[in-house]
């Protein structure tokens, strides 16, 4: 199943989220899950859906989540350079640069480490 991406704009990511057992159980309603092995997040945002799909998947089908790589990759292309640098952050809709909007974005990245620890 794909989702748009202008589905996935902000606002409308904060919705998801916070609907996401809901939407998930929905969406996984039409397949036996037990007929499955493996699931495969296709994309670095579904990491936020990681403990809610193990909580609604079969607890041996496995979950391969391509985030630890696109973190790795992250890091050594930017670890390359020496010195003090900035870090500025960036959503759709450009430049954060409020201390609350990072703030959130600090959340978000421990969401993320949680998350990556669940098999």
């Amino acid at each position: 199943y794909t989702i748009p991406g202008e589905a996935l704009s902000d606002p409308a990511f904060a919705a998801l989220i916070s609907e996401a057992e809901k939407y998930l159980a929905e969406q996984l309603a039409g397949f036996d899950l037990t007929n499955y092995a493996t699931i495969v997040l296709g994309c670095t945002h579904f990491n936020f859906f990681r403990k809610i799909l193990r909580n609604m998947l079969p607890q041996n089908m496995h979950i391969i989540d391509g985030t630890a790589g696109t973190v790795h990759n992250l890091f050594t292309q930017t670890n390359t350079q020496t010195g003090n640098g900035t870090i500025r952050y960036f959503n759709s809709y450009g430049e954060i640069t409020s201390a609350e909007e990072k703030a959130h974005f600090a959340e978000l990245l421990d969401v993320l480490k949680e998350n990556m620890q669940i098999s």
